[in-house]
C-alpha cells in the first residue's frame, strides 16, 4: 500500500508541474475558428438549429438547454426569438425559456 501511495503522490506532483499557471500560455493556442471558418461554423450551427426548430417534432428541454450557448450567433437569436412565445407559454419549458430570453436580451 505504501508503494501505491508513493505512485499516487508521484503522479499528482507530475500533473501539478504540467498544469502550473506559469507553464501554460494561451499565446501558444491557435484560434480554430477565425474568418471564413467562423462564418462557416455559424452557418452550419444556424442551419442545424433551423432544421430542428422547423421540424414537426416536439421541442424538448435539451434543445432549450443548449440554445443559450449559441445566442451569440445573430441568426440563432432570431430563430429563438420566433419560438419564445410558445415556449414561455408551455409549463414544462417556461423556466428554460425565461433563461433563454434573458440571455438573448443581455
Amino acid at each position: 500500500e505504501s508503494q501505491h501511495q508513493g505512485n499516487v503522490q508521484a503522479c499528482c506532483s507530475s500533473l501539478s508541474l504540467l498544469f502550473q499557471p506559469s507553464s501554460f500560455s494561451k499565446k501558444r493556442i491557435r484560434p480554430r475558428y477565425i474568418g471564413h471558418n467562423l462564418e462557416l461554423a455559424h452557418e452550419v450551427i444556424s442551419d442545424a438549429l433551423t432544421d430542428r426548430l422547423n421540424s414537426k417534432s416536439k421541442q424538448n428541454s435539451r434543445l432549450l438547454q443548449i440554445l443559450p450557448s449559441f445566442v451569440s450567433i445573430p441568426r440563432v437569436r432570431c430563430l429563438a426569438s420566433r419560438h419564445l412565445e410558445r415556449w414561455l407559454q408551455s409549463p414544462a419549458l417556461a423556466g428554460l425559456a425565461r433563461a433563454l430570453f434573458s440571455k438573448i436580451v443581455t
